[in-house]
């Protein structure tokens, strides 16, 4: 198997995944930057910041990625290999040893600007059928669906770095993150729903499709309270209870004040 070959694969199966925004060191991309602006250029390089060893039945690839402010490196970086080992190995028949990913740059939403780089291409959806949302074994869409569905949850909200997120093809799915046995699960809860009734709905829809995982609950946000009532305002058109009345109230068995007697002579 060429290593040309190789190289394609694990590129696009890298750019597949929601979070990478550029491949290659700073100045391979400027550079290829430049070419792609060249008319009649065959676009962009997807071998770009791709380096591989292939041998006989096995593959050893490294990875130089730009990531998206805001994005969770160590899970991005999971799924990055998980994807290239299985788009790599499915398409080859070849044995991936090893997937390194190195970090060269965060791209800021301040570099959108004049900058000189290509944006990564990305899929809606991968060609090689329904299991993209599988990681580890866990479909995080029907995981996010099940949360969704309890009364006291309000949405699915990402960690504030994008630590309770599943990086897909193309995709992101907030809220959920597939770490070995534990399952993170990040949530806006309803206001006025106890932490430990939220806990225990999120694990009663959870337990068919988790088994033995474990759920790690983190209440990321809450719904705002809702507007308290305004109080009826004095005066207008109705009448003021008369001290009568007030007493009458307070005795419901009496129709009628029965004046007190006089004093004896």
């Amino acid at each position: 198997m060429a290593q040309g070959v190789v190289q394609k694969i694990a590129g696009m199966a890298c750019r597949e995944i929601a979070g990478v925004h550029a491949m290659g060191s700073g100045g391979p991309r400027a550079f290829g930057a430049i070419r792609e602006r060249i008319p009649g250029s065959s676009g962009p390089n997807v071998s770009q910041g791709v380096g591989v060893e292939v041998g006989e039945t096995q593959a050893a690839i490294d990875l130089d990625i730009v990531v998206e402010y805001g994005a969770s490196i160590v899970d991005l970086g999971r799924s990055i290999q998980r994807n290239v080992k299985q788009s790599v190995e499915r398409m080859t028949g070849l044995e991936v040893v090893e997937v390194n990913v190195a970090v060269d740059d965060v791209h800021l939403p301040s570099d959108e600007e004049g900058e000189a780089h290509a944006r990564v291409m990305t899929t809606a959806e991968r060609a090689d059928g329904p299991d993209t949302a599988i990681v580890d074994g866990i479909d995080v869409d029907a995981v996010a669906s099940a949360v969704r569905a309890c009364p006291g949850v309000s949405d699915l909200v990402d960690g504030r770095f994008g630590d309770a997120t599943s990086y897909l093809p193309g995709r992101r799915v907030a809220g959920i993150a597939v770490r070995g046995e534990t399952v993170r699960v990040s949530v806006r809860a309803k206001w006025g729903v106890p932490a430990s009734d939220l806990l225990d709905q999120i694990t009663a829809a959870l337990a068919p499709s988790l088994a033995d995982r474990r759920i790690e609950l983190v209440v990321a946000e809450i719904d705002d309270p809702p507007p308290l009532a305004s109080p009826e305002p004095f005066g207008s058109n109705a009448p003021l209870p008369s001290a009568v009345d007030a007493v009458r109230s307070t005795n419901p068995s009496n129709s009628a004040l029965t004046p007190a007697p006089p004093p004896p002579p």
